[in-house]
């Protein structure tokens, strides 16, 4: 007889709250759902949900105010409660091999944040909140749909790896790829979008007409 993937989850759920466990696996468990239940592991900081058939995640995941590390990766998740913005330990989030299509403001408030990894995912665009993760070091923004990017990623100075391979859209060549240059890489995409362009307040005047007629009395009334 076939394990109930929810009451497998369950079990392992009482167990950590009853031993006070610091991290919880709940991989490979064919769970479409995760229970609210996960909310009350008030002790963990690793939390790895991996291979499952999760479509999306309860709002008691903002409720894990001690975790690190969230590892979230090969499910179907198409997008995020908005309370993982109160995930204000989290250090580590692996969100790649899903079916994310938008990314709630919210993740802007994980301040901690050093590793994200979206890739393989169906994203079009990214929040300006992206730009507040002042301790990202490492962004996998690889196999998406990506059309363009926000001029915030700039404010991220502590980058030391940025993946954007797998988005033919934003027109960069496989020589810009530079992932060991990653602000370089930035600013190479930004002036070639036109982001440093500045409109200049002035413009051309062509006076055309026969001579002796006062053209050069109106060029000098206009101080040109």
């Amino acid at each position: 007889m076939a394990t109930d993937p929810l009451s497998t989850v369950l079990a392992r759920i009482r167990e950590a709250q009853l031993t006070g466990a610091f991290t919880v696996d709940l991989s490979d468990n064919g769970l479409a759902d995760l229970p609210e239940a996960v909310g009350g592991l008030a002790q963990v900081v690793a939390l790895t949900v991996v291979g499952t058939r999760l479509t999306k995640l309860p709002e008691t995941l903002g409720s894990l105010a001690l975790l690190k590390t969230l590892l979230l990766a090969r499910n179907q998740l198409t997008k995020l409660p908005k309370s993982i913005g109160q995930l204000q330990q989290l250090e580590i989030l692996d969100l790649s091999n899903n079916r994310i299509t938008g990314l709630p403001k919210s993740l802007g408030q994980l301040t901690r944040l050093h590793t994200l990894n979206l890739s393989h995912n169906q994203l079009a665009s990214l929040p300006v909140s992206l730009g507040q993760l002042s301790q990202l070091r490492v962004l996998n923004l690889s196999n998406n749909r990506l059309v363009e990017l926000p001029e915030s990623l700039r404010q991220l100075k502590s980058l030391t790896s940025l993946l954007l391979d797998g988005n033919p859209e934003l027109g960069l060549s496989d020589e810009s790829l530079g992932r060991d240059q990653p602000l370089a890489m930035l600013e190479y995409y930004f002036k070639m979008r036109g982001g440093d362009k500045r409109p200049l307040n002035e413009a051309k005047l062509t006076l055309v007409g026969r001579g002796g007629v006062g053209k050069t009395s109106i060029v000098k009334s206009t101080g040109s």
